[in-house]
This record gives structure tokens, sequence and C-alpha cells, in this order.
């Protein structure tokens, strides 16, 4: 791994990480675990600063901090910036059920019709985890292409339905009612 930047935060505490691991005489056990870690689609070493802006954001929006993403924006974060899997902030928001964050997303203009490399979307990270007041909000925006399919040939109704299976609340039920909804309106 070249240090493009040796005084970022990230590639100083990767650096510190990686000697760590070599003064415990780590084995692949450590090892391994590091070298995917550092692969991770969220937390990667970047080469510049905007691209490190943009992943903070998708951390950001991955763990429900609504005021570091209103941060991140008004920095110049791009608010459908996509990891190297695709995955922009409005995705990550849905797959973890954060509302809040699905929200602040929309109202600053978020595309919920973005797909990642497995063509998925914000609406099948939702009704793959059941989450109701996701798939509710994704729902209302104007243009949601919620008969969209992924890699596999799977849509939201496809992934509520699988989840319906395994639920014991409901939810999952009720995102299927609502794409049903959606039929009828048509």
């Amino acid at each position: 791994m070249t240090l493009a930047h040796p005084s970022s935060r990230k590639r100083v505490l990767v650096m510190l990480l990686a000697l760590e691991v070599h003064t415990m005489g780590a084995g692949p056990a450590i090892a391994a675990p590091l070298g995917s870690w550092m692969r991770s689609p969220i937390i990667s070493v970047n080469t510049n600063e905007k691209e490190a802006l943009n992943t903070a954001f998708r951390i950001a929006a991955r763990d429900d901090r609504i005021e570091q993403l209103e941060e991140h924006l008004r920095k110049g974060a791009a608010i459908d910036s996509a990891s190297s899997e695709g995955m922009t902030a409005l995705m990550y928001a849905s797959l973890h059920c954060h509302s809040a964050s699905v929200e602040a997303l929309l109202k600053a203009g978020a595309n919920a019709n973005a797909r990642d490399q497995k063509g998925r979307t914000a609406l099948i990270f939702a009704a793959r985890g059941a989450c109701l007041p996701v798939a509710r909000l994704l729902l209302r925006v104007p243009g949601i292409r919620w008969r969209n399919r992924d890699s596999t040939r799977r849509s939201a109704y496809q992934y509520a339905e699988a989840a319906a299976g395994l639920e014991v609340d409901g939810t999952a039920t009720a995102i299927m009612k609502l794409l049903r909804g959606m039929t009828a309106r048509e």
C-alpha cells in the first residue's frame, strides 16, 4: 500500500494498526481481517479529501447521525456519492432502517432510484429488511421506480415477501400491501 497522504488520520491509523499486527507477530487470523477491513466498501483508504468527505457522509447515514449528514453536505459531500460497491448514503440509511436519515437525505435531494452494482435500490434494502417506515417514505417519492429488479431479478415486493415468511410483527406484509397499492394507483 502506498501512502499518498501520510498526514491523513485514516492512513496513520492504518499504519499504526499494521505496525501493531506486525509487532504482535500476528498470523493470518489477524492479518486477514485487517486486509478485509481495509477493502470494506464503507471504510476504505482514500486518496483525496473529497472522497474522504463522501465516505464520512455515507458512514453518518449508516449510523443515523443527522447532524453529521447535514454538516458533510454543507462541506460539499455529494448527495449521491457511492462506495466502491455502488452504495449511496440513502441505501445505507435504508439498509439500517434509519427513517430520520432517509427523510433528511430525501429532503436534500437524494436519488431514490439509484442502484448499486447489484442493481439494488434503497427501496429494495428497506423491503429486504422489512423496514416499513423507510418503505413508506420511499414510496412517497414522486417518480419512485418501485418495480425495479436487482441483478438476481428480484423486486422489492419479492424481498418483502421473503421477509414476511420470517416475521413476527407484520411489517413485511405491510410493505407488500403498500406495493400492491402502488399497482392499483397506476
